[in-house]
């Protein structure tokens, strides 16, 4: 699968590793950034994002499609790990789509800590 990112009007193009893994560089520094993720139509599906442990002080957005999805608050969780958090896409999101855009906005910080990102079917689909 491959995907789009966007970080304060510079856009590059990246393959997907496998496991949806990123290179931490392009989450360093940046109060925002997006990416346009294929979706599969009709189907439920939630959003994975993966996150580095011992990051802490990182609030932003998650906005899919202009819509706040969640509000994150990173605070150091997971010492020494990354770890997956899954936030379920509502089906008014992604019916009849094959994408959205992922924006991932600080609030007054950093945005950071994100390592991973991908759009899976709802775990009770798998």
């Amino acid at each position: 699968m491959d995907f789009k990112i966007q970080s304060l009007g510079l856009a590059a193009s990246l393959a997907l590793r496998p496991r949806g893994l990123l290179p931490a560089a392009p989450a360093i520094a940046l109060t925002r950034f997006s990416w346009d993720l294929k979706t599969l139509p009709d189907e439920a599906q939630e959003l994975v994002l993966t996150y580095w442990g011992e990051d802490r002080g990182r609030q932003f957005d998650i906005i899919v499609d202009r819509k706040k999805l969640a509000a994150e608050h990173l605070t150091a969780s997971h010492p020494g790990v990354y770890f997956d958090k899954a936030y379920p896409l509502p089906a008014t999101l992604t019916n009849g789509k094959e994408k959205v855009t992922l924006r991932i906005q600080g609030a007054n910080t950093w945005v950071g800590g994100v390592f991973g990102v991908r759009v899976m079917k709802a775990a009770e689909n798998r």
